[in-house]
């Protein structure tokens, strides 16, 4: 793994009972002490003490931050010096109660490379043993040169076979770390989504939302339908996506936008799926 600039010492203090918690409390969270070298990090019912050391002497833009989700937390580490830049996720998940380390995701850009390395952990690491030297398999997920523009290409072609591969042989734990929501977010800012690559990106989307991973599927076929909001199987995916993850209005709206489309389009409605009819109000399909 390429280290960031980033000293990380970790030690878990246990918070209160639950009792103690506040209702209405954020899921997690980041504070420093005055010296801005301690960082307190907390996620569900517990803490880590983080001895950051990150504003090196000349060199570099070094920080550490957080982003929290309703049941995860990202620790981010990012290193800026001149045309480069590595920033690592250190994903977090709620299991059972106890926040653990399953993910990383290292994204590395320079002026002839840009990559994204990727490793998952089986069974977790538990916060209470967790630093930012734990990342030692990662592996690469996404790369290309940035002065060959066919090699994009090819790189792009390697990336969505090897996801349509894991989602053919359900290997679902490898579906989760290519189709991770970080990895999808960086993958979605870099590259151009085309004619030439569409469908291939929107089968992606499928096949996440098909694996339970909701968010990161609706957040690829937004961008797809961004740029083709004319594509018909787009909003029958995102709408299984958010119906999917129990956002039945938005659902419904992506449903009779998929209906509208396959009236104005001349498609054959008989292959609306009757689970579609059967949620929206179009008289016509009844």
């Amino acid at each position: 793994m390429i280290k960031l600039k980033t000293y990380i010492f970790v030690i878990l203090c246990l918070l209160l009972s639950n009792s103690s918690k506040a209702q209405n409390s954020k899921p997690c969270n980041i504070s420093y002490d005055l010296s801005g070298k301690i960082a307190t990090i907390s996620f569900l019912d517990q803490i880590a003490i983080v001895d950051v050391d990150y504003l090196l002497p000349g060199g570099g833009d070094d920080k550490i931050e957080i982003e929290c989700h309703e049941t995860t937390m990202e620790i981010i580490y990012s290193d800026n010096v001149g045309n480069s830049s590595a920033e690592e996720h250190h994903i977090f998940y709620d299991w059972g109660g106890v926040p653990k380390l399953a993910k990383a995701v290292l994204i590395n850009s320079n002026r002839s490379e840009f990559s994204i390395l990727a490793e998952m952990f089986k069974g977790g690491i538990e916060l209470k043993t967790y630093n930012n030297n734990m990342s030692k398999d990662l592996r690469v997920i996404f790369s290309y040169r940035i002065d060959e523009p066919n090699n994009l290409t090819a790189q792009i072609n390697k990336y969505l076979k090897q996801v349509k591969e894991s989602y053919e042989t359900k290997n679902i734990a490898e579906l989760q770390l290519l189709g991770d929501f970080t990895v999808i977010k960086c993958l979605i800012s870099e590259i151009s989504i085309e004619k030439s690559n569409v469908a291939q990106l929107n089968d992606v989307g499928y096949y996440l939302q098909q694996a339970n991973m909701s968010l990161e599927a609706t957040t690829l076929l937004d961008a797809v339908i961004e740029k083709f909001p004319n594509r018909v199987v787009a909003y029958l995916n995102r709408g299984d996506a958010y119906y999917q993850s129990g956002y039945t209005k938005e659902a419904k709206e992506d449903y009779r936008q998929y209906v509208s489309l396959m009236k104005s389009q001349g498609k054959d409605l008989s292959r609306i799926p009757q689970r579609i009819r059967n949620m929206i109000e179009d008289t016509e399909l009844k």
